[in-house]
């Protein structure tokens, strides 16, 4: 789980890092909206901009950080995982939430990245006189964190299969 909390420390870190360095090079009224085709068609000050991807690191900082320390207190009632019973026996509770703890911090991380590279477009889009977001590497960012998180589904729902009896 430290890796995992690492990770997840890494991807907020990222975004952060981005906006400190990208602040003060970008002009105070920027593009902060792009249609489908890439163009800019919504504009705004840029203090208001890192304002609100603040505020959305924030939340998923808060969401994806807090809730695995939460879980060890929520009832086993509200737990949906496969084969509960089993999983959540005294004998393997404690490492079955350190798992689920893990689980949770990959996906906040998950999210926190495609979170980076979202900023990371939109902030290099607005160095152009005509701010344009390339619409392949976005879908191709999406596609990505899409693919992870049915790649993570499938592990997760795997990893908490009954043990074939020796």
């Amino acid at each position: 789980m430290k890796r995992m909390y690492l990770f997840f420390v890494f991807a907020f870190l990222l975004g952060g890092i981005e906006m400190l360095y990208f602040y003060p090079l970008l002009p105070d009224r920027m593009a902060v909206h792009f249609n489908a085709d890439g163009a800019a068609d919504g504009w705004g000050p840029k203090s208001h901009f890192f304002m609100t991807m603040e505020t959305v690191y924030a939340v998923l900082l808060i969401l994806f950080g807090a809730l695995p320390l939460l879980l060890r207190r929520l009832p086993e009632s509200l737990m949906n995982l496969p084969n509960k019973n089993y999983w959540l026996a005294p004998e393997r509770k404690a490492q079955t939430m350190d798992r689920l703890m893990g689980q949770l911090l990959f996906v906040g991380a998950m999210a926190l990245l495609l979170m980076d590279c979202v900023l990371f477009l939109s902030l290099k889009a607005n160095f152009s006189t005509r701010p344009f977001l390339r619409p392949e590497l976005l879908w191709g960012i999406i596609a990505v964190f899409f693919t992870a998180s049915i790649a993570w589904t499938v592990f997760l729902i795997r990893s908490f299969r009954l043990p074939k009896e020796p």
